[in-house]
């Protein structure tokens, strides 16, 4: 599961590789399922201030900040749009999660494409995916950037 940095990251690219919002908005939504194929630490609201997970924490929030801050320097309420829709799976299943409610999306758990519990997560150290989530995200967005 990708982090919401490189899930606006991805979206944002999208929007700028196709810039013909009815074909680039749907690509970017889509996205989120194939992002979430890629492995993560498990980091979570319930240890995300740990010492271990704290680069992992500061980098997560930079890498938002600087997300926001190539949307709004470009100028485009697409690439704001594409970066929401690119986090919504996310979004929607943890207001299901504080409603206590079971999760919408399938692909959320590690079930997608096949039935393997918990496949992506303690794949990488909490330190290890905030180094390839800020070169990943910081080199995306360089390049919608130039």
């Amino acid at each position: 599961m990708a982090n919401a940095g490189l899930h606006a990251a991805i979206g944002m690219a999208i929007v700028k590789i196709i810039p013909i919002w009815w074909i680039s908005l749907p690509l970017a939504f889509i996205s989120h399922f194939f992002m979430d194929l890629y492995p993560e630490a498990s980091v979570n609201l319930k240890n995300y201030k740990k010492k271990e997970n704290l680069l992992f924490t500061i980098s997560q929030i930079v890498l938002v900040l600087f997300v926001v801050s190539v949307a709004i320097i470009q100028h485009s309420y697409i690439m704001i749009i594409a970066a929401f829709l690119s986090n919504l799976p996310d979004l929607w299943d943890e207001i299901n999660s504080l409603l206590k409610r079971k999760n919408f999306w399938f692909v959320h758990g590690g079930n997608f494409p096949f039935k393997v519990e918990h496949w992506q997560y303690f794949c990488m150290t909490s330190f290890q995916n905030a180094v390839l989530d800020i070169i990943f995200v910081t080199t995306i967005l360089l390049l919608i950037i130039l």
